[in-house]
């Protein structure tokens, strides 16, 4: 009786995030979502990346859904990554968040700077900067400065569960519509 009653009490909970539904409901979420991208006309509903074939096939980057890139080390994981977060964030204001996990934010911009002004990194890093890269610095700062990346830092690991509720505090605070994740494989079991 009391594994009854307690079976009855769970069934009528709601476990976490978890949403069921039968086969009509399944059904009208397919003609729904069908019908919503019919009306668009092939118009993009992701977010863009910036690279058009990906993006022709993905319909861009889709909310509620994760996108993993994964690749041999030094083939340009990072460089991709914020190249994406370059185009979603500078060039079309959507709030993206960043969380690093190997490297420092400063170097993140940095690699965004020698990006998106055509300034060579060995320069930047040598220090070796012309008058012409220094006024491309301070045009880049004012995009920077106006894009809305937010970003978390955290070079000794973080666990699932801190990243995941920080993630989900800076959507509500900050709208974020992005988040992109350098280095998942140093998120920690909690």
């Amino acid at each position: 009786d009391i594994v009854a009653k307690v079976e009855g009490e769970l069934r009528k909970q709601k476990i976490g995030n978890v949403t069921t539904m039968g086969p009509r409901q399944a059904y009208t979420e397919l003609v729904n979502d069908i019908q919503r991208r019919f009306d668009s006309q092939g118009k993009l509903r992701g977010i863009a990346t910036g690279w058009i074939d990906f993006d022709s096939i993905t319909d861009g980057l889709q909310a509620h859904e994760m996108t993993i890139l994964g690749a041999r080390p030094s083939i340009g994981k990072t460089a991709a990554i914020l190249n994406v977060v370059e185009h979603a964030a500078i060039r079309n204001a959507i709030p993206t968040l960043v969380v690093s996990l190997e490297m420092r934010v400063a170097s993140m911009e940095r690699r965004m700077l020698s990006s998106y002004m055509q300034i060579p990194m060995g320069d930047l890093r040598s220090g070796r900067i012309s008058e012409q890269d220094m006024r491309k610095f301070t045009s880049f700062l004012g995009y920077i400065g106006r894009a809305p990346i937010y970003w978390i830092e955290a070079l000794n690991g973080i666990t699932i569960d801190k990243l995941t509720a920080t993630i989900r505090r800076m959507v509500a605070q900050h709208n974020i519509k992005l988040v992109a994740v350098d280095y998942l494989q140093k998120i920690k079991p909690s």
